[in-house]
């Protein structure tokens, strides 16, 4: 293996270790249903993540599908979704999009 794949071996290694670790520790924090509620917003992560490091375009129906994943991740959270205690797995949920990138490197 090249030292460019062993470079984006360890990246993505990094990033997802540091998703998985965060995650881990905010279920004794919060609830499964609360921090699942929050992974459901990780392809927003994950546009906004190709928006700034590759300068991806982004077309109006992908906003509008984005707002309406907000709204479904609002409606189902409801209160349950308290960012004070919750800090750790939204943290964590920005590491996760840094995983799957590294392969593009």
């Amino acid at each position: 293996m090249t030292s460019r794949e062993w470079s984006a071996i360890l990246f993505a290694g990094v990033f997802l270790s540091a998703h998985f670790g965060l995650w881990f520790e905010s279920l004794n924090h919060t609830s499964v249903a609360s921090s699942t509620l929050i992974l459901a917003l990780q392809p927003a992560i994950a546009l906004i993540g190709g928006l700034i490091f590759f300068k991806e375009k982004i077309q109006l129906r992908t906003l509008l599908a984005l707002g309406i994943a907000f709204i479904g991740v609002a409606i189902v959270g409801g209160g349950n979704l308290g960012l004070g205690r919750d800090v750790l797995y939204v943290i964590s949920y920005l590491y996760y999009p840094f995983f799957p990138l590294s392969f593009i490197y």
